[in-house]
Parts: structure tokens; C-alpha cells; sequence
């Protein structure tokens, strides 16, 4: 069966005159900014997951779980890494 292109919601004018970038480019293009969209589902390759790991890793083993003690070893921990 085929469908009627006039029944196709990418072919209304309104969705063919819209960018073909997602929203979320759009909205950080427009600050003057670059977005770089990283794999999906691999996040071992994920630079932000090995860089918040490594820091959850170095506050664990030193904080004594209060929130003055991160609050006083976050910027250590983010500078260790």
C-alpha cells in the first residue's frame, strides 16, 4: 500500500522548512557555540564519564562524607585529574 506524500508528515510545510539540525544545536549554535555529540553507548570512550569517574574516585577514598568535606576537596579532586 502507498501512502499519499500529502499524508507523510515530513513532507507538511512547516516540517520541511525547519532545519534539519536538532533543537539542541540549534540552541547552542545561536550562543555562538559548537556542539559535539560524542558515540552512544560507549561510554569507555566518553571523556566527561572517565573525568567525573576519576573524580568520584579521589573524593570517595579521602571525604569523610560530609557536605563540608566535599565541598573542601572538590576542587582538588577535579584538579587531580
Amino acid at each position: 500500500m502507498l501512502l499519499d506524500e500529502a499524508l507523510l508528515l515530513s513532507q507538511q510545510p512547516d516540517f520541511a522548512a525547519q532545519s534539519k539540525k536538532n533543537w539542541i544545536t540549534e540552541v547552542v549554535e545561536s550562543y555562538g557555540h559548537m556542539a559535539v555529540f560524542g558515540l552512544k553507548f560507549h561510554l569507555e570512550l566518553a571523556v566527561i564519564d572517565y573525568f567525573w569517574g576519576q573524580t568520584k574516585k579521589y573524593l570517595r577514598s579521602r571525604c569523610d562524607y560530609s557536605l563540608e568535606s566535599l565541598r573542601a576537596l572538590l576542587p582538588a579532586a577535579i584538579a587531580s585529574v
